[in-house]
Formats: structure tokens, sequence, C-alpha cells
């Protein structure tokens, strides 16, 4: 995971977990794969903020991002997908959205 420059509005993270995107499969097995995050405030990554398990999620030639937005009261993170990796013009859509709200546990589908 990588983050971009911080904002005071938000931060942009990203991560690849496809080491060879132009494949048809993107040089990952077709099945889910089990990664953990970390963010950190330093670059050492001594000072760990939050830690978490998250699940490559596979769906054929589908391939994604995660939006999410973020305030004091919820956290909402949107999967947004494009159906084939095979045409420059495919159009991304909104395959899944969540709200995890402050103070309650768990993430609810909305």
């Amino acid at each position: 995971m990588a983050s971009g420059d911080p904002t005071p509005g938000g931060v942009v993270w990203w991560t690849r977990l496809v080491p060879d995107p132009f494949s048809p499969d993107g040089g990952m097995a077709s099945r889910a794969v089990p990664v953990d995050w970390q963010p950190a405030v330093d670059e050492s990554l001594r000072n760990v903020v939050k830690r978490g398990p998250h699940i490559k999620f596979f769906d054929g030639d589908r391939r994604g991002y995660v939006t999410c937005r973020l305030d004091e009261h919820e956290w909402r993170p949107d999967l947004r997908m494009v159906p084939t990796v095979s045409r420059a013009d495919a159009t991304a859509t909104t395959f899944a959205s969540f709200v995890v709200e402050d103070r309650r546990p768990g993430a609810v589908s909305v």
C-alpha cells in the first residue's frame, strides 16, 4: 500500500495486487488471496495506525478499485469495476458499496 500527498481534506491510498496487469488473469491465481494492510505515519512502518485483513477480489476479466469517503461519522468504501480490461473504452460502474459508522462494528452493504 502506498499513499500520495495528503491534504487537509483527504489522502489517496493504493495497492497493486496484479503482477502482470495486461495478461488475461493479471498474473494472479483465479482465487481469493489474503492480504494484510497496516497504514503507518512513518516510512519505516514502526508507528502503525491500524491493522486489518483484506481479500483480493477475483471475478474473471473484470478489474476494479475502491474509492473511500471518510469523515468523523462514517467510512464509505465503493468498489468500482470495469467489465473487461480488453477494451480501453470500458466504463467503470459501482459494483458494491458499504458503510462503516463510527462506534458501530462491521460494514453494512448499501
